[in-house]
């Protein structure tokens, strides 16, 4: 896939080399999607990004904090978690990560969760234990939300995969 990608035969990958690897093949896919238009390739990126942040934990290399495709990956993930809400009947809540806001499942948010986009995006994508998740800054008992975030593919482990970066 990666030769398809760059137009050249994928050299042989460890750790660190995969990631640089990652990197540039990123960039170019990266580029098709936004030629393609707004919107178009969200769940993709979410895909990319939440995989890329899985073999990161896997070579024990750190999490960044920033990550040109969070923007999207969160467009797609507050998307399904705002499904999630809605369809578990869960009163509204606001997600934010301080640069960014999302009102969730109506327009009268009773709460709110705040949490560094890593950590967030982690807990969204099924990397976070319920535990972990009700960790994270809210400003109410989180207990009623959590069964939110077993939506799509994803639900929260049983037991800790990786530590929190907050």
């Amino acid at each position: 896939m990666l030769g398809k990608l760059t137009g050249q035969r994928p050299p042989d990958l460890g750790g660190a080399d995969l990631l640089h690897e990652w990197d540039e093949v990123a960039t170019t896919l990266e580029k098709v999607l936004a030629e393609r238009g707004e919107g178009t390739g969200t769940q993709l990126v979410a895909d990319a990004v939440v995989h890329e942040l899985d073999l990161r934990c896997a070579l024990a290399e750190p999490l960044p904090a920033r990550h040109p495709a969070y923007a999207s990956a969160f467009r797609f993930g507050m998307a399904g978690m705002d499904r999630s809400v809605r369809e578990k009947g869960v009163p509204a809540v606001t997600f934010t990560t301080g640069e960014e806001f999302w009102p969730l499942g109506g327009d009268d948010p009773v709460a709110s969760v705040r949490a560094e986009p890593v950590d967030l995006l982690r807990s969204l994508s099924g990397r976070r234990t319920h535990a972990q998740i009700a960790r994270l800054s809210w400003s109410a008992d989180p207990a009623p939300w959590l069964p939110a975030f077993t939506w799509g593919p994803f639900t929260p482990p049983g037991s800790p995969v990786e530590e929190m970066i907050r």
